[in-house]
């Protein structure tokens, strides 16, 4: 398990990461910056560079 930290408007959260293919996939992107939306009034949402890999990934 890898932890990291991520800020917000000068907060910081630290963040475990599992150790999946696709948590590896998303801290290769790192150091990355991210510029958030609001989505229907109640969620934030924003796009990655690319898609993350969803090898062995749980089907929904």
């Amino acid at each position: 398990m890898s932890s990291i930290k991520m800020s917000f408007h000068n907060e910081e959260v630290i963040v475990k990461m599992y150790d999946t293919p696709t948590s590896e996939d998303f801290l290769s992107l790192l150091p990355l910056t991210l510029t958030f939306e609001d989505y229907a009034g109640t969620e934030k949402m924003s796009n990655l560079p690319k898609k993350l890999t969803k090898e062995k990934a749980p089907r929904l």
